[in-house]
């Protein structure tokens, strides 16, 4: 017949420092805030932001427009639905044109833009 072991200490078993329990309360609760307010934010994105910036861009490029440059970005209309917005577009070749476009939620909810730009 096998006895089994066991031990036993006198030293009594410090309880974990409470602090690192607010710091990960705390920690959780403000990631959660953070992920809550970009699932729910459907403002959009203005006339100067990087993504409407990287979609003018992408469409140029479809067009076959390469190395166009936008100055001059401004908002010439805000509402809830759309922002309507006007910039200057010059080429490599020293054409420059106006250009306007929008920023709009899509029928699928996805933020989409439309250019349109003349030549001066």
């Amino acid at each position: 017949m096998t006895d089994a072991a066991t031990t036993t200490s006198d030293q009594p078993v410090k309880p974990k420092s409470r602090i690192w329990g607010y710091i990960t309360a705390g920690s959780s609760f403000i990631i959660a805030a953070i992920a809550l307010i970009r699932i729910f934010d459907t403002s959009l994105p203005g006339c100067a932001s990087s993504t409407a910036n990287t979609t003018i861009q992408s469409i140029l490029r479809e067009k076959n427009v390469t190395g166009a440059t936008l100055s001059d970005k401004r908002e010439l209309s805000k509402d809830d639905s759309e922002i309507r917005c006007a910039a200057r577009m010059s080429t490599p070749d020293g054409a420059r044109f106006d250009m306007s476009y929008r920023v709009f939620r899509g029928t699928d909810g996805k933020t989409m833009v439309a250019a349109e730009w003349r030549r001066l």
